[in-house]
C-alpha cells in the first residue's frame, strides 16, 4: 500500500466549491498522495469578482501535498494532457482527477488502491451520487440518482464486451476512477489527445474507452465514493457552459461526430469479444440517447444558422441515422420502444429548422434578416428529409400496433 496517488484538479471560477473539493482530498485516509490544483485562468477584476485563486492558495497552504499551479488563461483542453504529463512524471503510481465542484469520500484512495493492488487492476472505478443543488455553495437539495454496485466487481477478458452494458455507466467520465500510470507511455501526450479526443463528441468517454482498450483487468468499488453536483442555476462563466458553446462553434469538419464516438466504442467491443444481438441493441439505444445530447449540447447553443444546418446534416444524412431510425427493437429500451421516441426527436428537430429559417445570427449583418437563400435551401432539404423519416416511422409504428 505504498504507491503514491496523484490527484489532479482543474479549477476555473469555483470560489464557492473548491474549498470543499480540496478538503475531500485532505481528508483521505490514504496518506501517500499529491494533489496538483491548476488555477485555470482565474482572474479577479473590478468587473468580475473571482476569488477562486485566493481560496485555492489558502487551502493549499494547509498541507504541503497540495501543489498549486496558476495559468493565465482558461484552457479547457488542459485536462487530459495534464493527466498524461503527471502520469509520466510519477511512474508506477496511481492517478485520478476531480472536478472543482465535486468531492471524493474520505476512503476512496484507500479502497481503490487496495482493490487495485490485490487484483492487479489497471483501473478502479467508484460509484457516484448525483446531487441537485440550487446553486454553487448552497445546501444539497435532492439526491437525483445513484450509480453503484453492491459488491466489489472485477472485470477481465471477454467480460469487457459481455458486461459492457453493466459497467459502461461508470466509464462515461474521466473522474471517479483511479488509473495505474503504467497505462500511459511517452506517446500519450497533447498530440495524442489532440488526435483522439479534442474536438470530438464526448471526449471524456473516448478517454475512458481508450484506457479500457489497453487494460487487462479493471474493478468497480461497491457503494459510492464520489459526489457529483448538478446546479439549477449556473454561473455564465461556468466551464461546462463555455465548453459547450466552444464545441458548438468548432470549424473542423468530419471530426466532431456522434457516429465517430459510436464506431470507436464498437471497435473496442469487437476487440475484446463477440458483440451479440442484445449488446448491439444496447448500443443502438446508447447511440439514440446521444442524439438528444448532441441536440442539447451542440445544436441548441449554436448561434449561426449555417453551422446549425451543418450540424444537422452531419447527424441525419449519415447512413447510420436511417439504420437506427428503422431498427426493429425488442422493447428492451424505452428510448427505442415502438419508434415513438425516435419520431418525437425527428419532429422536434424538424420544427427547430422551420423556425431557424427566419433567424440570421452572423455578425456580418447589422440587422436580423432571414437566412441567406443558400442556407434556406439546405434547411428545406433537411426538413424534407425529416418529414420523410417521420412518415416512415409512423408507418412502422402502425404496422407494429396491428
Amino acid at each position: 500500500m505504498s504507491k503514491k496517488v496523484i490527484c489532479y484538479i482543474q479549477a476555473f471560477d469555483c470560489e464557492k466549491t473548491i474549498a470543499a473539493t480540496m478538503q475531500s482530498v485532505l481528508d483521505q485516509t490514504y496518506e501517500n498522495w499529491l494533489c496538483f490544483v491548476l488555477s485555470n485562468g482565474n482572474k479577479n477584476t473590478s468587473i468580475t469578482q473571482n476569488y477562486s485563486f485566493d481560496i485555492i492558495k489558502s487551502m493549499a497552504a494547509r498541507d504541503s501535498r497540495f501543489i498549486l499551479l496558476n495559468k493565465k488563461r482558461n484552457d479547457i483542453d488542459m485536462y487530459i494532457p495534464m493527466l498524461y504529463h503527471l502520469a509520466g512524471e510519477f511512474p508506477d503510481s496511481y492517478i485520478c482527477s476531480l472536478d472543482a465542484d465535486d468531492i471524493y469520500e474520505k476512503d476512496f484512495f484507500q479502497r481503490a488502491v487496495s482493490l487495485a493492488e490485490t487484483h492487479d487492476l489497471d483501473i478502479v472505478a467508484c460509484g457516484t451520487q448525483i446531487i441537485l443543488k440550487e446553486r454553487a455553495g448552497a445546501e444539497d437539495k435532492a439526491l437525483l440518482s445513484k450509480r453503484e454496485v453492491k459488491e466489489d466487481w472485477i472485470i477481465r477478458g471477454s467480460e469487457f464486451t459481455t458486461a459492457f452494458p453493466r459497467y459502461k455507466p461508470f466509464f462515461n467520465e474521466m473522474w471517479g476512477k483511479l488509473y495505474h500510470t503504467g497505462l500511459f507511455g511517452k506517446q500519450y501526450n497533447r498530440d495524442y489527445a489532440d488526435k483522439h479526443f479534442f474536438q470530438r463528441f464526448l471526449p471524456d468517454t473516448l478517454f475512458t474507452i481508450d484506457n479500457l482498450s489497453r487494460s487487462k483487468a479493471i474493478g468497480i468499488l461497491s457503494g459510492t465514493s464520489h459526489r457529483f453536483y448538478q446546479f439549477e442555476q449556473r454561473s455564465a462563466t461556468n466551464a461546462t457552459l463555455i465548453a459547450n458553446a466552444y464545441t458548438a462553434n468548432r470549424t473542423r469538419k468530419n471530426v466532431f461526430s456522434v457516429y465517430g464516438t459510436y464506431e470507436t466504442i464498437m471497435r473496442f467491443l469487437h476487440s475484446k469479444g463477440t458483440v451479440n444481438k442484445d449488446l448491439y441493441e444496447y448500443m443502438q439505444a446508447v447511440l439514440f440517447g446521444w442524439f438528444g445530447d448532441f441536440y442539447n449540447r451542440t445544436i441548441l447553443p449554436t448561434q449561426n444558422e449555417k453551422k446549425i444546418s451543418e450540424h444537422v446534416s452531419n447527424l441525419i444524412l449519415n447512413p447510420k441515422f436511417d439504420k437506427l431510425m428503422r431498427y426493429e427493437d425488442s422493447g428492451a429500451y424505452h428510448n427505442l420502444k415502438d419508434y415513438q421516441e425516435r419520431k418525437l426527436f425527428c419532429q422536434r428537430l424538424r420544427n427547430l429548422l422551420v423556425g431557424q429559417k427566419a433567424i440570421r445570427n452572423r455578425r456580418a449583418w447589422i440587422r436580423n434578416r432571414p437566412c441567406s437563400p443558400g442556407t434556406v435551401r439546405k434547411l428545406d432539404m433537411l426538413i424534407q428529409k425529416l418529414d420523410d423519416t417521420i412518415q416512415e416511422l409512423s408507418a412502422l409504428q402502425a404496422r407494429r400496433e396491428k
